[in-house]
């Protein structure tokens, strides 16, 4: 009869607990849903911190030209790209020694005849290195003539053809990455003038053109 007794005690005593544990979790349940969007809060925080740590997307870099195919060997020279707007100087290793933003002709497609707003495609060298610093001119733009127009320097280019070409800066450095000169290539003034020191006379200049370059020459 004892042992019955301790039984029916010990029975209760695990109902019991059973009992109160599940009382427990009923009512962390009803206090943490009665705190509605509250009680997501640590939760939306911790969320949002963790985005605003995540690495932001790397913008895609503008594509790098290509050396043409025809580039002098063992020697330095420059590349001009009308696809990319750049200007790379190579040394005779074959490595990029520098690489600046440009602005080219007006208008699409190889020069056909003078004051066409064309940029020349080709190969040509550099003629004269000359300094610029006090040259003027009028663009034609309603703005009349203009001071420091072609920067501090002027590397002239050997174009049989024509006359008149070169690499030079420019009163706009705005005006770099578009389609802006007359056919000149400008550059910032600080940047041809880096090149200028970097360059000589006889320097080979290859200039290609871009996409909209080459449906300008088919026509």
């Amino acid at each position: 009869m004892t042992a019955y007794r301790h039984r029916r005690r010990n029975h209760r005593g695990t109902l019991a607990i059973i009992l109160l544990a599940a009382t427990a979790a009923i009512a962390a349940l009803w206090y943490f849903g009665s705190r509605g969007p509250a009680s997501g809060m640590p939760l939306a925080n911790s969320a949002s911190a963790a985005e605003s740590l995540a690495p932001a997307p790397e913008t895609p870099a503008a594509p790098a030209p290509v050396a043409p195919s025809d580039a002098p060997a063992g020697r330095p020279y420059i590349h001009i790209d009308k696809q990319t707007m750049t200007l790379t100087l190579y040394g005779a290793d074959g490595a990029v020694r520098a690489r600046f933003g440009v602005a080219t002709g007006q208008a699409p497609g190889n020069k056909r005849r003078r004051g066409d707003m064309r940029t020349p495609e080709g190969s040509f060298t550099i003629s004269q290195i000359q300094d610029a610093s006090s040259w003027t001119h009028d663009f034609g733009d309603g703005n009349g003539v203009i001071q420091g127009a072609y920067g501090p320097r002027f590397l002239r280019l050997e174009t049989p053809g024509f006359r008149g070409i070169g690499i030079h800066g420019t009163h706009d450095p705005a005006s770099i990455g578009t389609r802006a000169s007359e056919g000149c290539i400008r550059l910032r003034n600080e940047n041809v003038d880096s090149l200028a020191r970097m360059v000589t006379v006889g320097t080979p200049v290859i200039i290609t053109p871009g996409d909209a370059d080459r449906a300008a020459n088919a026509q």
